[in-house]
């Protein structure tokens, strides 16, 4: 039933999970927890509260991970699709994987070309994720005052799953597709820019003002405070595979700490200790199997 009733969330939920069954084993998943653990903590991960959602945060940390050549595009050019459209593709797949809607999981591997982001660990590849935000997602980043909403799409940066289009490809597609209103800031101040693989939409459309610069001022906070950070030091053992990654996280948890008020002690990473009894300031970060 759910199915019928939200087939693009469906949709959504089965390219995720091939999107992490591809690329670097473990790096997406790991990554995505990294980042949603660290904006739910900072109370910008709520569409409803003028900040990114959850799925708006995961398709960042996809788009990341393929613009630094970690991930594969499983979507290529194509048009997008209508709810009548999504509802075949669902009821029409075998084993959870629509037909002809994006090609199978691919995995990759690590070698002496790839680029350095490859071989950092859980932290140093949250560190990375936040210096692409400030340099890309959110560019121009110096013009985030006043009138950012109303800026042109050609001084800014779409975020895309479907493959390295040029963001002059990106601009004229989501132009034609049915929620054109979500791309034109100079009606309507858009904030964010990330394209939804299947019907063009902007995943972002519900960031507001306030929203967006609080966004922004954490992305810069924890940019910073990792620059500062020994990462490296901070891992016990490398992502692989299923097996559980325990961090030594003594920085992010620092950077998940939100502000209480005056003798309350609120802790952020619930059930941390007691998952990982007798190994203090340690997070468990779960890859896929």
């Amino acid at each position: 039933m759910r199915g019928v009733q939200q087939p693009f969330g469906v949709l959504n939920s089965w390219h995720l999970r091939d999107l992490c069954a591809s690329g670097l084993p473990g790096r997406l998943r790991a990554l995505v927890r990294l980042i949603k653990q660290w904006a739910k903590s900072k109370a910008i991960h709520s569409a409803k509260s003028g900040g990114l959602s959850s799925y708006g945060w995961a398709m960042l940390a996809v788009g990341f991970l393929q613009e630094t050549g970690l991930l594969p595009a499983l979507i290529h050019e194509r048009r997008y699709l209508t709810a009548d459209d999504a509802l075949w593709y669902v009821l029409e797949a075998r084993d959870q994987r629509p037909e002809g809607l994006w090609g199978e999981p691919q995995l990759l591997s690590a070698d002496g070309e790839s680029p350095e982001e490859a071989f950092q660990w859980p932290p140093e590849l949250f560190r990375s994720f936040l210096q692409w935000m400030q340099r890309e997602a959110l560019k121009p980043l110096e013009s985030q005052g006043y009138g950012y909403g109303s800026l042109p799409l050609s001084q800014r940066h779409i975020v895309s799953v479907r493959g390295l289009q040029s963001q002059q490809e990106l601009r004229r597609a989501v132009a034609s597709c049915p929620k054109a209103d979500h791309w034109n800031p100079a009606e309507s101040e858009v904030f964010m820019l990330i394209e939804e693989p299947f019907t063009g939409e902007n995943v972002a459309r519900a960031v507001r003002a306030d929203g967006f610069r609080d966004i922004v001022a954490e992305v810069t906070r924890a940019g910073k405070a990792m620059e500062n950070a020994d990462a490296e030091a901070a891992f016990q053992e490398p992502i692989c595979g299923a097996a559980e990654v325990f961090v030594l996280a003594g920085e992010l948890a620092s950077l998940t700490r939100k502000a209480s008020p005056a003798g309350a002690r609120k802790r952020p990473w619930s059930g941390v200790e007691e998952r990982a009894r007798g190994l203090p300031l340690r997070l468990v970060v779960r890859s896929f199997a």
